[in-house]
């Protein structure tokens, strides 16, 4: 008779430690931005609609009316201005060094000088607000409309502006917001922030689906914030243009803070 003993195969399993965690998709402070209106005006067209992609520089709108046409004319009356009282100032300085005018008069055409390029500087500030060539007004060519162009490149919000609307810089526009610096932002205990480093993987699972990605820990906080009694933390979401994930999106994370592999008959 023969004696038989079974054996276990050895295998090996790994091991994880997290900081469970809760949190949100937020946005890095230069990922949004808002185009302004420079200069009041009517809408007389609308290149773009809610949720389309736009490049930086891409025209939004138009925006036309007399307030356009005002500045125009002023710039122009200005840069009229600004010529003669330069030249008349070139005259007597001239002329005061050599002594022939007082120095009251001197005085006065600098003072009108200084006045007269504030003014015109002022207009000129203005016009390249709203992308107009002071040289072309200079010349006459004066512009019946300016376009309102994209500061970023990114996703388009909620336009609500319509044609015909009167707009001015209090105008609500739309945001817009560049997908690629979305990041997400954890709320982490006190009692678990000395385990959480920078550059440790972070499982995050957004709550209106199944899906579970990875991100890293870019930035740990030392601060509790009132509103949440945790300490807000920062992670980089990796390859964001195939996760899309939903700005504002509520998440569940898992900080790994170590991991091992261990044998197991």
């Amino acid at each position: 008779e023969t004696d038989s003993m079974a054996t276990g195969s050895i295998s090996k399993q790994l091991f994880t430690k997290v900081v469970k965690c809760q949190g949100m998709v937020d946005i890095r402070p230069g990922g949004v931005a808002v185009a302004r209106i420079p200069i009041p005006g009517t809408v007389s067209q609308i290149r773009v609609n809610s949720g389309q992609l736009v490049a930086k520089g891409q025209v939004l709108f138009e925006i036309t009316g007399k307030e356009l046409i005002e500045l125009q004319k002023n710039t122009a009356e200005a840069s009229l201005l600004l010529k003669k009282t330069s030249a008349e100032f070139k005259r007597l300085q001239s002329l005061y060094k050599e002594e022939i005018v007082s120095e009251k008069d001197f005085q006065q055409i600098k003072s009108e000088y200084a006045s007269a390029r504030a003014v015109f500087e002022a207009y000129k500030l203005q016009c390249n607000a709203a992308g107009i060539n002071v040289n072309e007004i200079e010349k006459g060519n004066y512009k019946g409309s300016y376009e309102v162009k994209s500061p970023i490149s990114g996703e388009l919000g909620n336009l609500k502006i319509k044609l015909g609307a009167w707009v001015n810089e209090q105008t609500e526009l739309p945001e817009i917001t560049d997908i690629s610096q979305l990041q997400i932002q954890l709320s982490v205990f006190a009692s678990d922030i000395n385990n959480v480093k920078s550059g440790q993987e972070v499982k995050v699972k957004m709550s209106h689906d199944d899906r579970i990605f990875k991100a890293e820990m870019k930035y740990v906080g030392s601060v509790i914030n009132v509103k949440t009694n945790a300490i807000d933390c920062y992670a980089t979401i990796r390859n964001i243009s195939d996760t899309k994930p939903v700005r504002y999106g509520v998440v569940t994370g898992e900080i790994i803070i170590q991991k091992k592999q261990i044998l197991r008959k």
